[in-house]
């Protein structure tokens, strides 16, 4: 059979070559790219007389040809400059004109264009009344600028409650940026908001950032330790670092503390500390376990606040790692090869190790018919084993590498088939001489033929085209040769070489992956000061390209300590540069077959003679195996978390004058676009520091349409210093009329101590200067100016403290200053004050469908016993004919006995479900549920003993808009829309969903399409009908689906509102007021019992039951969730959040507003069973007289059902004064 196949080879081979009118190849690549350019490579090797080739693509909506003339040995390339294709069959032709008889065409694949789209924020977690500022980068595959050629860039932000807040269309873009930025108001919505950019109505990307109550961290925490240890070690050391963000040392004590074997050490701490654990006596029974976590808290001396990190310590029973890094799959009988092997220390070190060879045992057969081969190689100055291999059997072999006590095993080596056969010529072997490649870098490539060689020609692909090609001639043929080129950005990060040549009618050829490391074409590079002062004018300087678009972001380092991940992420992007996929579906059949110019994505036409190589892996029969192997290495992980400060009495001494006063504390000094089309590349910008003493972290990228995006590798720091300062701790906020101990840190980095004078100013009487007078009272101070004095010794702090009472709800302004004989300092600060009591929301909707011009009032209904300045109030528009929430909700089919039911819950889910299915029994249930309507007032909706009419009376309307006509459903939306809260819910998630289900059906059935445009006008009143302000609202397509609003003063108490135009609209006042009563609705009943610990911690108690209305059938809720409000001055010990976990019922804990409020979600709780949990709370703030605070406890598929109690902790004056304030009483 074999003999017959060499006969038929020789015979055609003989007959191809009588033929003798020459030889040609066509190499190109196998995939079309819309709007670039298309090469192609064409060779004549042998021929006796020139030959013209006409070489084009057809297609649907692309036919173009070329026409060539080539001598022998010559090589041509044809460039095709491609439109923007349309689907369909693409084919790539060739044809012999003159010279040469031949016709040919392949089918060409059609790869979509590729748009990058990134977005970059200036923080990634703001505060209530911040700017958002956002960058939006969109970039093609080469990170070039888009040219977009319609309108077609949509940028939407949306709030937690996937509120549209902002919609931006049509988008215009500057070199493939577009910039902008969002207000936040006082009262948004916390959580996770995000940023959608969508391209031809299709996402591209999202990218979240977080609004959130905090308090940035004023120093960082490192631990510096080895990442991998070996069990036989003595001890696990470590050295915890902790620096301020201006870059000087912080001092205070270090709790070290070891998982899972929960070993805590405390450390002194100044800059720097040293602590080690025993591994065989203290963390024996963690050593098994592979790793232990290594926690440490530091608490800063001067203030008490506090800020930790963690890492990761992976163990291992070896001090030894093995890596193979090319490991061989497939080996000749007989025939030696080479195993390199790579013996390091788990530190990274190569062993050194002249003695001891490592062994390699490679294993055939199975059970008792074992066989295995035993191979030994010493190891070199690098670690590096070479093992001299020869496998005698044509089998599959199971290796594994032995060093000392370290074993690991090798990938199975397969026997490849027989190159010697027929089917399989001899072929050429590449190597790379250089591996480690960057842009620019010398390749070089060495060939080496089965035969000398006397020509050779090359094609180098980068990302999917031919960028480079070549016909070398050699006057003296040899067996080896070197190509040389030079790498370019265009063949970054994995370029494809193709190799071949033609031998007496033979197609040799090989390919090679050549790997560039990745980096942006375009550069930027920014320079500038590194230190300076507070409010400085500072210059930098920017080199990049010409003609480049620049973007720079500066912001505190205290930023990024909270929360990082807002920059653009350059590994990320120069991922996106990846090479074009080979078009073969199957990855096996890719592997298992061998064709030119496959592996590099191309296509070859020839006239020559190639073997269709068949590459199998032949197997003996044998079961299939697991192998043993090490475990995989873990980098180590760290995670940083910000908790606020406390407080330390200092002594008093004198002061001086102070010099200018810093009040500037932006956290964003730099969010700067520069487009001025400098030629030079040459930008310098001068700006005016912010007044905070910081290191302020400055990044920056370019965008030329030329060569693209560039980034900046490391940030450029400036350091922002003086050596004499004053600081303050504050919480995010207090509330009024509670007294808390201002602390005020004075720092000296002089070389001698100063004696200083600390002043606090009160001319605004936004607060009282208190002192104590007893034990329980304090006195109110008449003074507008308080001072003190210290002694603050070099390179250190000292802390002094006011103690004051706010007395507005506002941002009060703290205004402090401090001197001495050689410096001085002013800073001027804002303090958030709160009003008392729990928020409560109310809302107002109008739903308008305008056919004429019409008339509204609004009432803001502020009960007398509403805490005085919490009131906040805010009037919003939206077309209703595109309320676009995407809720999903799965209603499953409900079919019970409904002739003698009357409960409308049940109706209405039947109802909904029967209509869906299109069943012949919903008409009748739906007559019985008309009949259980209630109507009042306009209104229609439907009710239960249950308090879940919202659910109800939606799944009516689900049913309703399909067989009622608008004007017998107006009164359900009515009703419905009056439900909704003030961020476009309803009062719980279950009613969310269903309600807004109806809403969007309701929308789209009846919405008013077209040019529709509505204009509303409204004012607002006093509680003595003085107007206080007005504005108008315009509503078009344009702006439809964003939600409009318009904050209005707190003395609001009613609104006139006109509506003119056509369309729907949704109307809504929401307003929100405090109250420091007791919540007297049915639901739960809660006992709380509050006590401070020796440790100064704060332990709460907390009992709770379900407690149903007289009437109520249901004795269990569903699942239920209880917020506990911490007293100001308070934060929540995460750390003890495992023990809340272990209660009965207790199935998740979260905390809000840094940590000041405990969420605790909990199964059903029923009528005669208590749950209790105890939380645990830090004194980060020195605050005393704190307000009542609530705790909060409701179902929360029905929020009708909830409770809430108060709880006060007693606290003395005399626990936060400091010296003189403390009076007599405190001694």
């Amino acid at each position: 059979m074999f003999q017959n196949f060499y006969l038929v080879y020789c015979i055609l081979h003989m007959i191809w070559l009588a033929r003798g009118n020459g030889i040609y190849s066509i190499v190109a690549p196998k995939t079309l790219q819309s709007n670039h350019k298309y090469s192609v490579s064409v060779t004549l090797h042998d021929a006796k007389q020139p030959v013209k080739f006409n070489i084009g693509i057809t297609g649907p909506s692309y036919n173009h040809s070329e026409v060539v003339t080539l001598s022998a040995m010559e090589t041509t390339q044809i460039d095709f400059v491609l439109p923007k294709l349309d689907g369909g069959p693409y084919r790539l032709i060739s044809k012999g004109i003159e010279g040469l008889d031949f016709e040919n065409a392949t089918e060409l694949h059609v790869a979509q264009s590729t748009t990058n789209v990134y977005i970059q924020t200036d923080k990634a977690m703001y505060k209530p009344g911040d700017i958002m500022q956002y960058r939006i980068l969109i970039l093609d595959e080469n990170l070039r600028p888009t040219k977009l050629k319609e309108p077609s860039l949509k940028v939407t932000i949306k709030d937690p409650e996937n509120n549209l807040v902002r919609d931006t269309k049509n988008v215009k873009l500057i070199k493939g940026v577009f910039s902008d930025k969002l207000q936040l108001t006082e009262q948004p919505v916390l959580g996770l908001w995000n940023i959608e950019v969508s391209l031809k109505d299709h996402v591209k990307m999202t990218k979240e950032f977080e609004v959130a109550k905090y308090v940035l961290p004023k120093f960082s925490v490192d631990i510096d330790t080895v990442t991998d240890l070996v069990i036989t070690e003595n001890f696990l050391k470590a050295t915890v670092r902790a620096k301020y963000t201006y870059g000087k040392p912080v001092k205070g004590k270090a709790t070290v503390r070891v998982s899972p074997v929960n070993l805590e050490k405390t450390i002194d701490v100044n800059g720097k500390g040293h602590v080690e654990f025993d591994l065989q006596k203290e963390l024996k029974s963690a050593l098994k376990g592979g790793f232990v976590e290594i926690f440490v808290v530091v608490q800063e001396e001067l203030t008490d606040n506090r800020q930790n990190n963690t890492i990761i310590v992976n163990l291992h029973s070896s001090q030894y790692t093995i890596k193979v890094p090319n490991a061989v799959r497939e080996f000749e009988p007989n025939k030696p090869f080479e195993v390199k092997a790579v013996i390091k220390y788990i530190n990274g070190k190569p062993v050194q190790d002249a003695k001891n060879p490592a062994l390699l045992q490679c294993s055939q057969g199975w059970g008792e018919n074992i066989k295995s081969e035993i191979f030994k190689a010493k190891l070199d100055d690098h670690g590096e084993a070479i093992f001299q291999v020869n496998l005698p059997e044509p089998s599959v072999y199971r290796c594994e590498i032995e060093f000392a006590d370290k074993t690991v095993q090798l990938p199975p080596i397969y026997r490849k088939i027989d190159e010697d056969s027929v089917w399989m010529a001899h072929e050429l072997t590449l190597s790379l001489v250089n591996k480690t490649l960057r842009v620019g870098d010398d390749v070089s490539i060495s060939v080496k033929a089965p035969n000398p060689l006397s020509y050779l020609v090359y094609v180098i692909v980068g990302r999917g085209n031919i960028v480079q090609m070549r016909n070398i001639a050699l006057s003296n043929p040899q067996n080896f040769y070197t190509i040389t080129f030079k790498s370019t950005f265009e063949m970054m990060p994995n370029a494809h070489v193709f190799v071949y040549y033609v031998d007496k009618g033979d197609l040799k050829f090989q390919e090679i992956d050549v790997k560039i490391q990745p980096e942006f074409e375009n550069k930027i590079e920014i320079t500038g000061p590194s230190q300076a002062k507070p409010g400085q004018e500072v210059s930098l300087n920017v080199k990049t390209d010409p003609n480049s678009y620049v973007g720079l972001l500066g912001v505190d380092q205290s930023v990024l300590l909270l929360k990082s991940g807002n920059d653009l992420h350059l590994h990320a992007i120069l991922n996106d540069l990846k090479p074009y996929k080979n078009w073969e579906e199957n990855e096996w059949l890719r592997n298992a077959y061998k064709v030119p110019g496959k592996k590099s994505g191309l296509l070859v036409m020839t006239n020559s003679h190639y073997p269709y190589q068949v590459v199998l892996y032949m197997m003996d029969s044998a079961p299939l195996y697991l192998l043993r192997g090490p475990v995989a290495e873990t980098t180590s992980v760290s995670a940083f978390r910000a908790l606020p400060s406390v407080p330390l009495p200092a002594p008093l001494m004198r002061s001086a004058e102070p010099q200018r006063i810093r009040k500037d504390f932006a956290e964003v000094w730099l969010f700067d676009s520069l487009d001025d089309n400098n030629k030079t590349g040459l930008l310098t910008l001068a700006k005016t520091l912010p007044d905070t003493i910081t290191s302020w972290v400055i990044s920056g990228f370019a965008v030329s349409e030329k060569t693209g995006l560039g980034m900046t590798e490391k940030p450029f720091k400036i350091n922002v210093f003086q050596p004499f300062f004053i600081d303050v701790n504050l919480p995010y906020s207090v509330k009024r009329g509670e007294v808390i101990a201002i602390p005020v840190i004075i720092f000296n980095y002089m070389d001698k101590t100063l004696d200083a004078e600390i002043t606090m100013d009160n001319t605004d009487k936004e607060y009282d200067f208190t002192e104590v007078s007893n034990e329980i009272e304090e006195s109110i101070l008449s003074t507008q100016k308080r001072m003190k004095r210290v002694s603050v010794p070099p390179n250190s702090g000292e802390s002094v403290s006011f103690m004051i009472r706010p007395a507005v709800v506002a941002d009060i302004e703290l205004k402090i200053s401090a001197a001495s004989q050689l410096a001085g300092d002013a800073i001027h600060k804002k303090l958030k004050v709160e009003a008392e009591g729990v928020t409560q929301y109310e809302n107002q909707a109008l739903f308008l469908n305008l056919e004429k011009p019409q008339k509204a009032s609004l009432q803001v209904a502020i009960p007398p016993e509403a805490v005085k300045d919490s009131e906040y109030v805010e009037f919003s528009v939206k077309y209703a004919e595109l309320y676009q929430k995407q809720i999903e909700k799965c209603l499953e089919y409900v079919v019970s006995q409904l002739e003698n039911e009357k409960n409308s819950y049940a109706l209405s889910i039947a109802a909904a479900a029967l209509h869906k299915a299109n069943h012949t029994a919903a008409d009748r249930v739906l007559e019985k549920l008309q009949a259980e309507a209630k109507e009042e007032n306009g209104f229609k909706w439907w009710t239960s003993a249950n308090h879940n009419d919202i659910e109800i009376t939606a799944y009516a309307l689900q049913t309703l808009v399909d067989t009622e006509p608008i004007n017998q459903i107006l009164p359900i939306i009515k009703w419905l829309i009056g439900q909704r809260n003030s961020n476009g819910g309803f009062d719980s998630t279950q009613n969310t969903v269903v309600g807004l289900e109806a809403l969007i059906k309701f929308s789209k059935k009846f919405s008013i399409t077209g040019n529709s445009k509505m204009s509303i006008t409204f004012k607002a009143f006093d509680d003595g009908k003085k107007e206080l302000t007005q504005h108008r609202f315009e509503v078009n397509k344009d702006n439809s689906l964003v939600l409009q609003t318009r904050v209005l003063p707190k003395s609001t108490r009613s609104l006139s509102l006109e509506a003119e135009g056509a369309g729907s609209s949704l109307i809504q006042l929401s307003y929100q007021y405090n109250l420091a009563t007791k919540d007297d609705r049915p639901g739960f009943k809660l006992d709380i019992k509050p006590k401070i610990l020796p440790s100064q911690q704060l332990q709460i108690n907390i009992c709770a039951n379900y407690q149903p209305a007289v009437d109520d059938e249901i004795n269990e809720s569903n699942m239920a969730v209880m917020e506990v409000a911490l007293p100001s001055g308070y934060v929540a010990d995460s750390e003890k959040f495992n023990d809340i976990l272990a209660a009965d019922r207790v199935q998740r804990v979260d905390t809000e507003s840094s940590d000041t409020k405990v969420i605790v979600y909990l199964d059903g709780l029923v009528e005669d069973e208590q749950v209790c949990v105890t939380i645990v709370a830090d004194k980060a703030f020195a605050v005393a007289k704190q307000k009542p605070v609530p705790v909060t406890l409701y179902d929360y598929y029905n929020s009708a059902y909830r409770g809430t109690e108060y709880y006060r902790i007693e606290s003395s004056l005399c626990d936060i004064c400091e010296g003189d304030d403390c009076g007599t009483a405190c001694k």
